[in-house]
């Protein structure tokens, strides 16, 4: 896990309900999101010849985030 500078999360969601009988509820509900990190760069370090490594890996998502 690691900080990163440029992320952004963006969605949009819409509910709705009816209640047609007093005995029935129904609920509606729509979620569309979008959650990227923008230039991300990946650092790790191998440890056989000790060197410091860099992978730019771009656009990413966000981890643990729906889509």
């Amino acid at each position: 896990m690691t900080n990163v500078d440029k992320s952004y999360r963006i969605g949009l969601e819409i509910s709705a309900g009816i209640k047609p009988v007093n005995f029935i509820d129904w609920g509606l509900n729509l979620t569309i999101s979008s959650n990227k990190i923008r230039n991300f760069v990946e650092y790790s370090t191998d440890y056989v010849t000790s060197e410091y490594l860099s992978k730019n890996l771009g656009l990413v998502d966000i981890a643990y985030s729906l889509q």
